[in-house]
């Protein structure tokens, strides 16, 4: 279906021209970033990542070249951030019927006051628009399939605990979108965020996450693949490594034209059946190794915010 005319965020199956990260710290950050700009490299995608000091970008080109990763698709750039969860202060890219690109900048946490203004900055060094969404949100809480629809959890509910329902869905409508679908959060995982359990793949597919019938957010993942069954999509299930950690999974991805950059679990015995799956889809599957990173309650979404090309 063709996509509106007016101002939308794309779905992340769409065409992206660059994918944005941010690094305060190259130690959380340096496993993931060597697998998935070795992924990225070549493919028309630029990784654009932002650092906080000229020191931590001499760290960061030093431990990668040191990993023979290839820097011609890799940029960094020297802002203000207090974390690395690029994902969850980062801009909302929105796109109209033209081309014309603009940023949704939602509330973020009062005590993250320098990622809170990077959308802003993002969007003046681009020389783009800003809509002000007046919501407390995080993007690893925003799933769209680029037409109608924003999907979140019941999360952004409890991080607003002042706001309806219809007054969260009145700003959502500054997404583009007529339509809100909500989804129930995985159980006791503090970010409440749906690319923890599940992403859209493209128009008609989606990928959940399984755990064992046993297990207690079984019920969470199965719920939502029904959900998104009725939505109209053909649901993937994929295995969790719940022998790990409870809460590695495979559907904190990055979609990138064409490439799926899939987290993997060191030890694991889930992590090909993953790659499997995405391939399976369509993608060109590559393992990001996210055994640090998900310590820290993310993986590689978490991580990374897309921006959609122009055209």
């Amino acid at each position: 279906p063709a996509a509106p005319s007016h101002a939308v965020a794309p779905a992340e199956h769409d065409q992206m021209e660059a994918i944005l990260w941010g690094c305060n710290d190259t130690f959380l950050v340096i496993d993931t970033y060597t697998d998935a700009f070795r992924g990225l490299a070549g493919s028309g995608v630029m990784s654009d990542v932002t650092v906080t000091t000229q020191g931590v970008a001499s760290q960061l080109r030093f431990e990668l070249v040191q990993n023979n990763v290839p820097l011609d698709d890799v940029e960094i750039y020297v802002a203000d951030l207090d974390s690395v969860w690029m994902r969850d202060y980062g801009p909302i890219i929105l796109k109209d019927g033209q081309g014309t690109r603009s940023v949704a900048d939602p509330e973020y946490y009062p005590g993250r006051p320098r990622d809170d203004v990077f959308p802003a900055a993002y969007a003046n060094w681009r020389g783009w628009s800003v809509t002000d969404v007046r919501v407390g949100f995080e993007g690893g809480n925003f799933a769209t399939d680029g037409r109608t629809t924003t999907m979140c959890s019941t999360g952004v509910q409890m991080f607003n605990p002042n706001m309806s329902r219809a007054r969260i869905e009145r700003e959502f409508e500054k997404f583009g979108f007529n339509q809100v679908e909500w989804f129930r959060p995985l159980i006791d995982e503090g970010t409440t965020h749906v690319d923890m359990f599940m992403r859209i793949m493209d128009d008609g597919k989606a990928l959940v996450s399984r755990y064992p019938a046993s297990h207690r957010q079984s019920v969470v993942c199965d719920a939502a693949a029904r959900k998104l069954q009725d939505l109209g999509y053909a649901v993937t299930r994929v295995d969790v490594d719940n022998s790990y950690d409870e809460f590695a999974t495979y559907s904190n991805s990055v979609l990138a034209n064409g490439i799926a950059l899939v987290p993997q679990y060191r030890n694991s015995t889930k992590n090909r059946a993953a790659l499997r799956a995405y391939e399976a889809l369509g993608y060109r599957a590559v393992g990001i190794d996210s055994t640090l990173i998900i310590r820290y309650s993310g993986a590689t979404h978490c991580l990374s915010m897309q921006v959609p090309t122009g055209n």
